[in-house]
Formats: structure tokens, sequence, C-alpha cells
């Protein structure tokens, strides 16, 4: 049987590729420099944007779904998930507005989340992944979709109808 891990970064990529980088960098050279404290309170902030992130570990064999935390590449368990059936992965979509407030203007945002779902022993569920873009979250899933070998529902519409998957590998 097939045990796929998908990564979700717990910090934006801007975020970790611009200012963790930026922290690495500019904590090595004061290192050099001499602020030595400073320098590895900045190496530690880089490291741990670079290195933090969710994994889902879908085991098919033994029939587990294992969620966990990694921070600084230790990771941290925070919940297993033993499943007896896959009944399907299930695609819904969320309107999300606020009013995004600054001293000389106030200005609307509206958007769509996408959020998958495993529905598994008849009934109980597990919110997956959540993304803003549909098919980033199909690509997503796909690995998942693939080695739990469930169907996937999308029910964005008014009807829900099966997504064949194949359409969204990476």
């Amino acid at each position: 049987m097939k045990k796929v891990s998908i990564k979700i970064p717990y910090f934006s990529a801007g975020l970790k590729w611009t200012v963790g980088p930026l922290f690495l960098a500019l904590g090595g050279w004061w290192a050099l420099v001499s602020f030595h404290g400073f320098s590895l309170i900045l190496i530690g902030l880089g490291f741990a944007l670079v290195s933090t992130y969710y994994v889902y570990t879908i085991d098919a064999g033994k029939k587990q779904i294992r969620d966990s935390f990694v921070f600084m590449f230790i990771p941290f368990p925070q919940e297993t998930i033993k499943y007896e059936t896959i009944d399907k992965i299930v695609i819904t979509k969320e309107r999300v507005e606020y009013n995004a407030n600054t001293r000389s203007r106030t200005r609307s945002v509206s958007y769509n989340e996408y959020t998958a779902t495993i529905q598994y022993n008849g009934g109980r569920a597990f919110e997956f992944l959540t993304k803003i873009d549909r098919e980033d979250l199909l690509r997503a899933i796909y690995p998942a979709a693939k080695a739990l070998r469930a169907l996937v529902e999308d029910h964005t519409t008014g009807t829900p109808f099966r997504i064949n998957m194949k359409e969204h590998k990476k």
C-alpha cells in the first residue's frame, strides 16, 4: 500500500523566501562582525521561517492519516486519524468578505476559499486543506486522492459532481 506525505507551509511563500534568507544572511554577517547574541536570534528566526510547516501523512496500508507540525525540522505529532473506509473527498467553497481599514481609506475585500474535506467511516469528516485557488487545491490533493483511492466531489455549485483527478496532476 502507498504512503504519501503532503507538506503545507506554515508561513507564506513570500515571507519564507524573502525574510527568512534575509534574517539568515544578516545574522551570519553580524556573527562575523561581532554582534553574537543578536545574530543568533536572527539566525534562529530565519531558520524557523524556512523550516516550519504542516505535514499530512496518509498511510493506506495502516489505514491512518497523521497530522504533524514540523518546527526546525522536528516533527510534533498533533492528531492521528484511523479509518476503516474513505467515503470521498469533498470540495466546498466559502465566500470571505471583510473591510480593510487604514487611516485614509476603507476597502472591501472579498474572495473565495476552497476547502477539501475527507469524509470517512460513514459520516466522520476531517478538514484537510484550504486554498484560495480551486485548481491549486485540486493539484495539492491529487496525491492524497490517489493514495486513498477516493472519489473527489465538487460541492461548490448547486449540484455536486465528481471530478476527474487525472486532469489535475502536478
